[in-house]
């Protein structure tokens, strides 16, 4: 499906696609992959006019890294009944031993960029999350929008997933 990274990439650690149908009809890809320095990783966006592929990424940068906070990861694109798409991801945090957030931007006009102020959603506060939250998914029913994410340790025997509620894409 993407025979070739973007330029600023490299091979490993390329995961977790997430694909959407754009308005024009085209497909987005987003997915992880390695930072070029240092060894973190970040968010990046390949085109395709297929849902099969292959896909292309000619970004010459990150759509999302947050280098500082361990990276980003678990992108998570989302098309709100009202038109506009926002991109959903967690700060990898755990990596590199600080808080994890799941935050939420939204995403330009043709769905290879980011645009506004990021909001931070979640961050792992409850018992049950313990040092982290990942993986959000979000889905709007009758104009309540439903995310349902994945907290603690994926190699624990308590990783569970959460669900959360908002009135819009952005929360609280």
């Amino acid at each position: 499906a993407l025979p070739q990274l973007a330029e600023w990439s490299y091979p490993g650690k390329v995961w977790a696609p997430e694909i959407i149908r754009w308005s024009d009809g085209t497909y987005r890809l987003y997915y992880t992959t390695r930072s070029p320095e240092p060894e973190w990783q970040c968010i990046s966006v390949a085109v395709s006019d297929t849902l099969a592929g292959p896909y292309t990424d000619s970004n010459t940068e990150p759509l999302i890294c947050e280098l500082d906070e361990g990276g980003s990861i678990d992108q998570s694109p989302f098309i709100a009944s009202d038109g506009t798409a926002w991109l959903y991801w967690k700060n990898d945090g755990n990596a590199k031993g600080v808080d994890t957030w799941i935050r939420v931007q939204q995403l330009t006009d043709d769905g290879l960029g980011v645009t506004g102020e990021i909001t931070d959603l979640l961050q792992q506060d409850l018992p049950w999350e313990a040092e982290l939250v990942e993986g959000p998914v979000v889905v709007e029913i009758d104009g309540l929008f439903h995310m349902f994410y994945s907290g603690n340790g994926y190699w624990t025997s308590s990783y569970a997933v959460g669900h959360a509620t908002a009135s819009s894409p952005t929360g609280p």
